[in-house]
C-alpha cells in the first residue's frame, strides 16, 4: 500500500478509528477512509444500545469482530488496505489490553501467574477470529511458562514490573485454576476496550 508523507504537512484526513499518528500513511485513501469512517459510525450506533455488564468475553469479541467485518464491506476492492486498517486497529487493542493486565491482578504468587496467562492470552488474540475465549485461555494457561527473570520484560515498566519482583515464582497453579481466575479479568479489559471503541475518540488521553 502506498504512502504519502504530502510534503510534511497534515494530512487532510479524518478518522477516529485509526490512531492519529497513523493517519498519515493513508493520505491517497480519502476516500476510503470515508467508506470506512460509514461503517464506523453504522457500527456505534448499532452497539451503544448492546452495551451491558453482563456480556462475556465471547459475546464482547464478536460485536469487535463485526466491526472488523464491517470494514471489509466498507472497501471491497482494496483488502490490502482493509488488513491494514484491521491490524492496526488490533494491534492498538492488543496493547492496550496488555497495558491493563498489571492493574488488574494481584502481586502475590497466584496474581503473577495469572497475569502471565492473560498476557499470553492477549498476545495471541486475533480481533478478526471467530475465537471461543475460554478455549484460547486454556491454551495460554498450558503455555504459560513461569514469570522469571527472562519473563520480566513482559510487564516491564508497568505498575513497577509486578511479574519480576519475586526472584521465583514457584510452583506453577493447575491451568484450570488460573483459567477461573484470569477469564473474568479478561472478560472486564475486553468490556474496556468495546467502551474504547465506542467512544468519540478511542485512542485520546481520556481513555
Amino acid at each position: 500500500m502506498p504512502s504519502s508523507d504530502n510534503d510534511g504537512q497534515t494530512p487532510m484526513i479524518w478518522c477516529p478509528l485509526l490512531p492519529p499518528e497513523e493517519l498519515r500513511r493513508f493520505t491517497d485513501y480519502s476516500e476510503e477512509l470515508s467508506q470506512i469512517n460509514s461503517a464506523y459510525d453504522d457500527w456505534r450506533t448499532k452497539m451503544r444500545g448492546l452495551l451491558s455488564e453482563e456480556a462475556g468475553a465471547g459475546m464482547l469479541l464478536d460485536r469487535v469482530r463485526m466491526l472488523m467485518i464491517s470494514i471489509g464491506i466498507a472497501v471491497p476492492r482494496n483488502r490490502s488496505l482493509v488488513e491494514t486498517v484491521q491490524d492496526i486497529v488490533s494491534d492498538k487493542l492488543r496493547k492496550r489490553a496488555i497495558e491493563m493486565v498489571a492493574t488488574k491482578v494481584s502481586e502475590d504468587h497466584k496474581g503473577q501467574w495469572t497475569g502471565e496467562t492473560l498476557v499470553r492470552f492477549f498476545k495471541r488474540l486475533r480481533f478478526t477470529r471467530d475465537i471461543i475465549p475460554r478455549e484460547e485461555m486454556v491454551l495460554a494457561a498450558e503455555e504459560t511458562d513461569a514469570p522469571s527473570k527472562k519473563k520480566r520484560g513482559v510487564f516491564a515498566g508497568l505498575r513497577n514490573s509486578i511479574m519480576g519482583k519475586n526472584e521465583e515464582a514457584g510452583r506453577k497453579p493447575n491451568s484450570s485454576v488460573l483459567v477461573k481466575a484470569a477469564m473474568p479479568k479478561a472478560t472486564e479489559i475486553l468490556r474496556h476496550l468495546y467502551r474504547l471503541l465506542l467512544s468519540v475518540d478511542p485512542w485520546g488521553e481520556s481513555n
